[in-house]
């Protein structure tokens, strides 16, 4: 069995001359998976929902207050360094730790039943509301709750006054402030009450970024690995080869095809002297000359399969520089698969094989070198036309 070795430079230039597909395959796999990934997390939000339902309709037994203090300073500026403190303070662990404390309630439940708010702050605000909501806390809590928050807010107010913040702080249950946010509460309470007239909830289901770039990653190994498989598998010549390794003839040369010029041709022959086709089909035809001139050829077969279909244009001026050179040269186009093309063979002596890279299979190589063999006829040397 005749083994080839995998050149991973051809494999690595054979994946990426198929770029485009690459391309194309990479936005499929964005957008599919994007779209599943988006489905995927309406439908967990939607199942988070309702199973957060009975949560909600369990804690309806509590009772709700609040307390609200009224910042009143001499300047705008001077009631952002007061209102801003004393929110942050009411919003930290220190606070929930000592309601915690006093009611014996865990702070992570407190989070939720408590809330901080406060209202803007024009340019012309000289006070500023503080409020704290308190929602379906236990009726002994309450004023526990709130008789902890006036002496915590209390304290912390005198804190900032000592460290030269000036300000009041006015106790006012009747602001509007609490009013509002009292109503937004019952709002948001009668949200999650089950009732037979409710509409049903609709979840925006948003296209997912992360299963975006999931699917373009993912259709990136995928058609890159439906490429590597069809290139080990599809056992065709590569530019890489070791032509005298594998079929024991020799190399005149490679000659390029439109391939010449681009930037994955150029990135593939970085530091190698480059010629285009046309210097390239002279170089050749030289080497040929001085072969035959040798072994005194004056007539020379040009076979491979399909000439004509994949490499047409670099044939036929192969051959007429090899006339130029005053050789007899003739293509001869599928000997293996036509039988005209076999009966020509019988007027050569010597042939030279013309070969398509990444067209022409391996095997089609050896199974002309054997026809040559069955019919006395010596085979000089290979020529491989370039992508």
């Amino acid at each position: 069995m005749r083994e080839v070795e995998i050149s991973l430079k051809s494999l690595f230039f054979y994946v990426l001359s198929h770029w485009k597909s690459i391309i194309v395959g990479m936005i499929i796999g964005a957008i599919l998976v994007g779209a599943i990934g988006s489905f995927r997390t309406g439908a967990t939000t939607s199942t988070a929902d309702d199973a957060s339902t009975p949560e909600s309709e369990i804690a309806t037994d509590g009772m709700s207050s609040s307390i609200a203090y009224l910042v009143k300073t001499n300047s705008p500026d001077e009631l952002i360094s007061v209102q801003q403190p004393l929110l942050a303070m009411l919003r930290s662990s220190n606070y929930f730790g000592y309601i915690s404390s006093v009611t014996q309630i865990p702070v992570a439940d407190l989070k939720k039943l408590v809330t901080i708010d406060g209202s803007g702050i024009n340019d012309a605000a000289i006070m500023a509301a503080i409020v704290v909501n308190i929602t379906d806390v236990p009726e002994e809590n309450v004023e526990q709750i709130l008789e902890a928050t006036k002496i915590f807010i209390e304290d912390r107010s005198e804190e900032l006054i000592e460290k030269g913040f000036p300000h009041e702080l006015i106790r006012t249950d009747s602001f509007e402030y609490e009013k509002e946010s009292h109503n937004a509460i019952e709002a948001e309470e009668s949200q999650t009450l089950p009732s037979d007239a409710a509409e049903p909830s609709v979840v925006n289901r948003g296209f997912s970024k992360k299963y975006a770039i999931i699917g373009f990653l993912l259709g990136f190994f995928v058609v890159a690995f439906w490429h590597f498989v069809i290139y080990i598998f599809a056992n065709r010549l590569e530019e890489d080869d070791d032509i005298e390794r594998l079929f024991g003839i020799y190399l005149f040369g490679l000659i390029p095809g439109k391939s010449f010029g681009k930037p994955l041709y150029k990135l593939r022959n970085i530091g190698k002297r480059t010629f285009n086709t046309e210097e390239s089909c002279k170089l050749v035809s030289t080497k040929i000359k001085m072969t035959a001139e040798k072994n005194n050829i004056t007539k020379l077969g040009i076979i491979g399969c399909g000439i004509e279909k994949n490499s047409k244009d670099i044939s036929e001026l192969l051959v007429k520089n090899l006339k130029g050179e005053g050789l007899d040269a003739v293509l001869i186009d599928n000997p293996l698969y036509d039988e005209s093309s076999v009966k020509k063979l019988s007027g050569f002596e010597h042939v030279i094989f013309f070969e398509k890279v990444g067209e022409t299979y391996r095997t089609e190589i050896w199974k002309e070198t054997d026809l040559a063999k069955n019919l006395g006829i010596a085979v000089d040397g290979i020529i491989m036309a370039g992508r």
